[in-house]
């Protein structure tokens, strides 16, 4: 389960970072609700048929992040990024994840 809700945190992070200061905290009500879904489809075994309502969910909340991202919604009350993104690095040159996580 901690591996579904990190990598949930990370592609969360991710999608908001270049126009968010990430992590987002406190969380608004929305984007917890859209944490969940996400965690929720990531604890399906990929080989296993989950219904159809857990797709949309997830779909829909990938979608919404993807449309704050793209400056169509926003995020009312929280800080905005002055800073573009740039993906921290590790030593060897590959991305790294953030390290501060928690579930939304």
């Amino acid at each position: 389960i901690q591996k579904v809700i990190r990598s949930v945190y990370d592609h969360i992070n991710q999608i908001l970072a270049g126009r968010y200061v990430v992590p987002i905290d406190p969380a608004p009500a929305r984007l917890k609700q859209v944490a969940a879904h996400m965690v929720y489809k990531g604890l399906f075994d990929e080989h296993i048929e989950f219904p159809a309502s857990v797709l949309r969910n997830y779909e829909d909340a990938i979608q919404w992040l993807e449309d704050i991202r793209d400056e169509l919604l926003s995020l009312p009350g929280i800080e905005e990024s002055t800073e573009p993104f740039s993906p921290p690095l590790c030593s060897h040159g590959t991305t790294r994840v953030l390290d501060n996580w928690r579930l939304f």
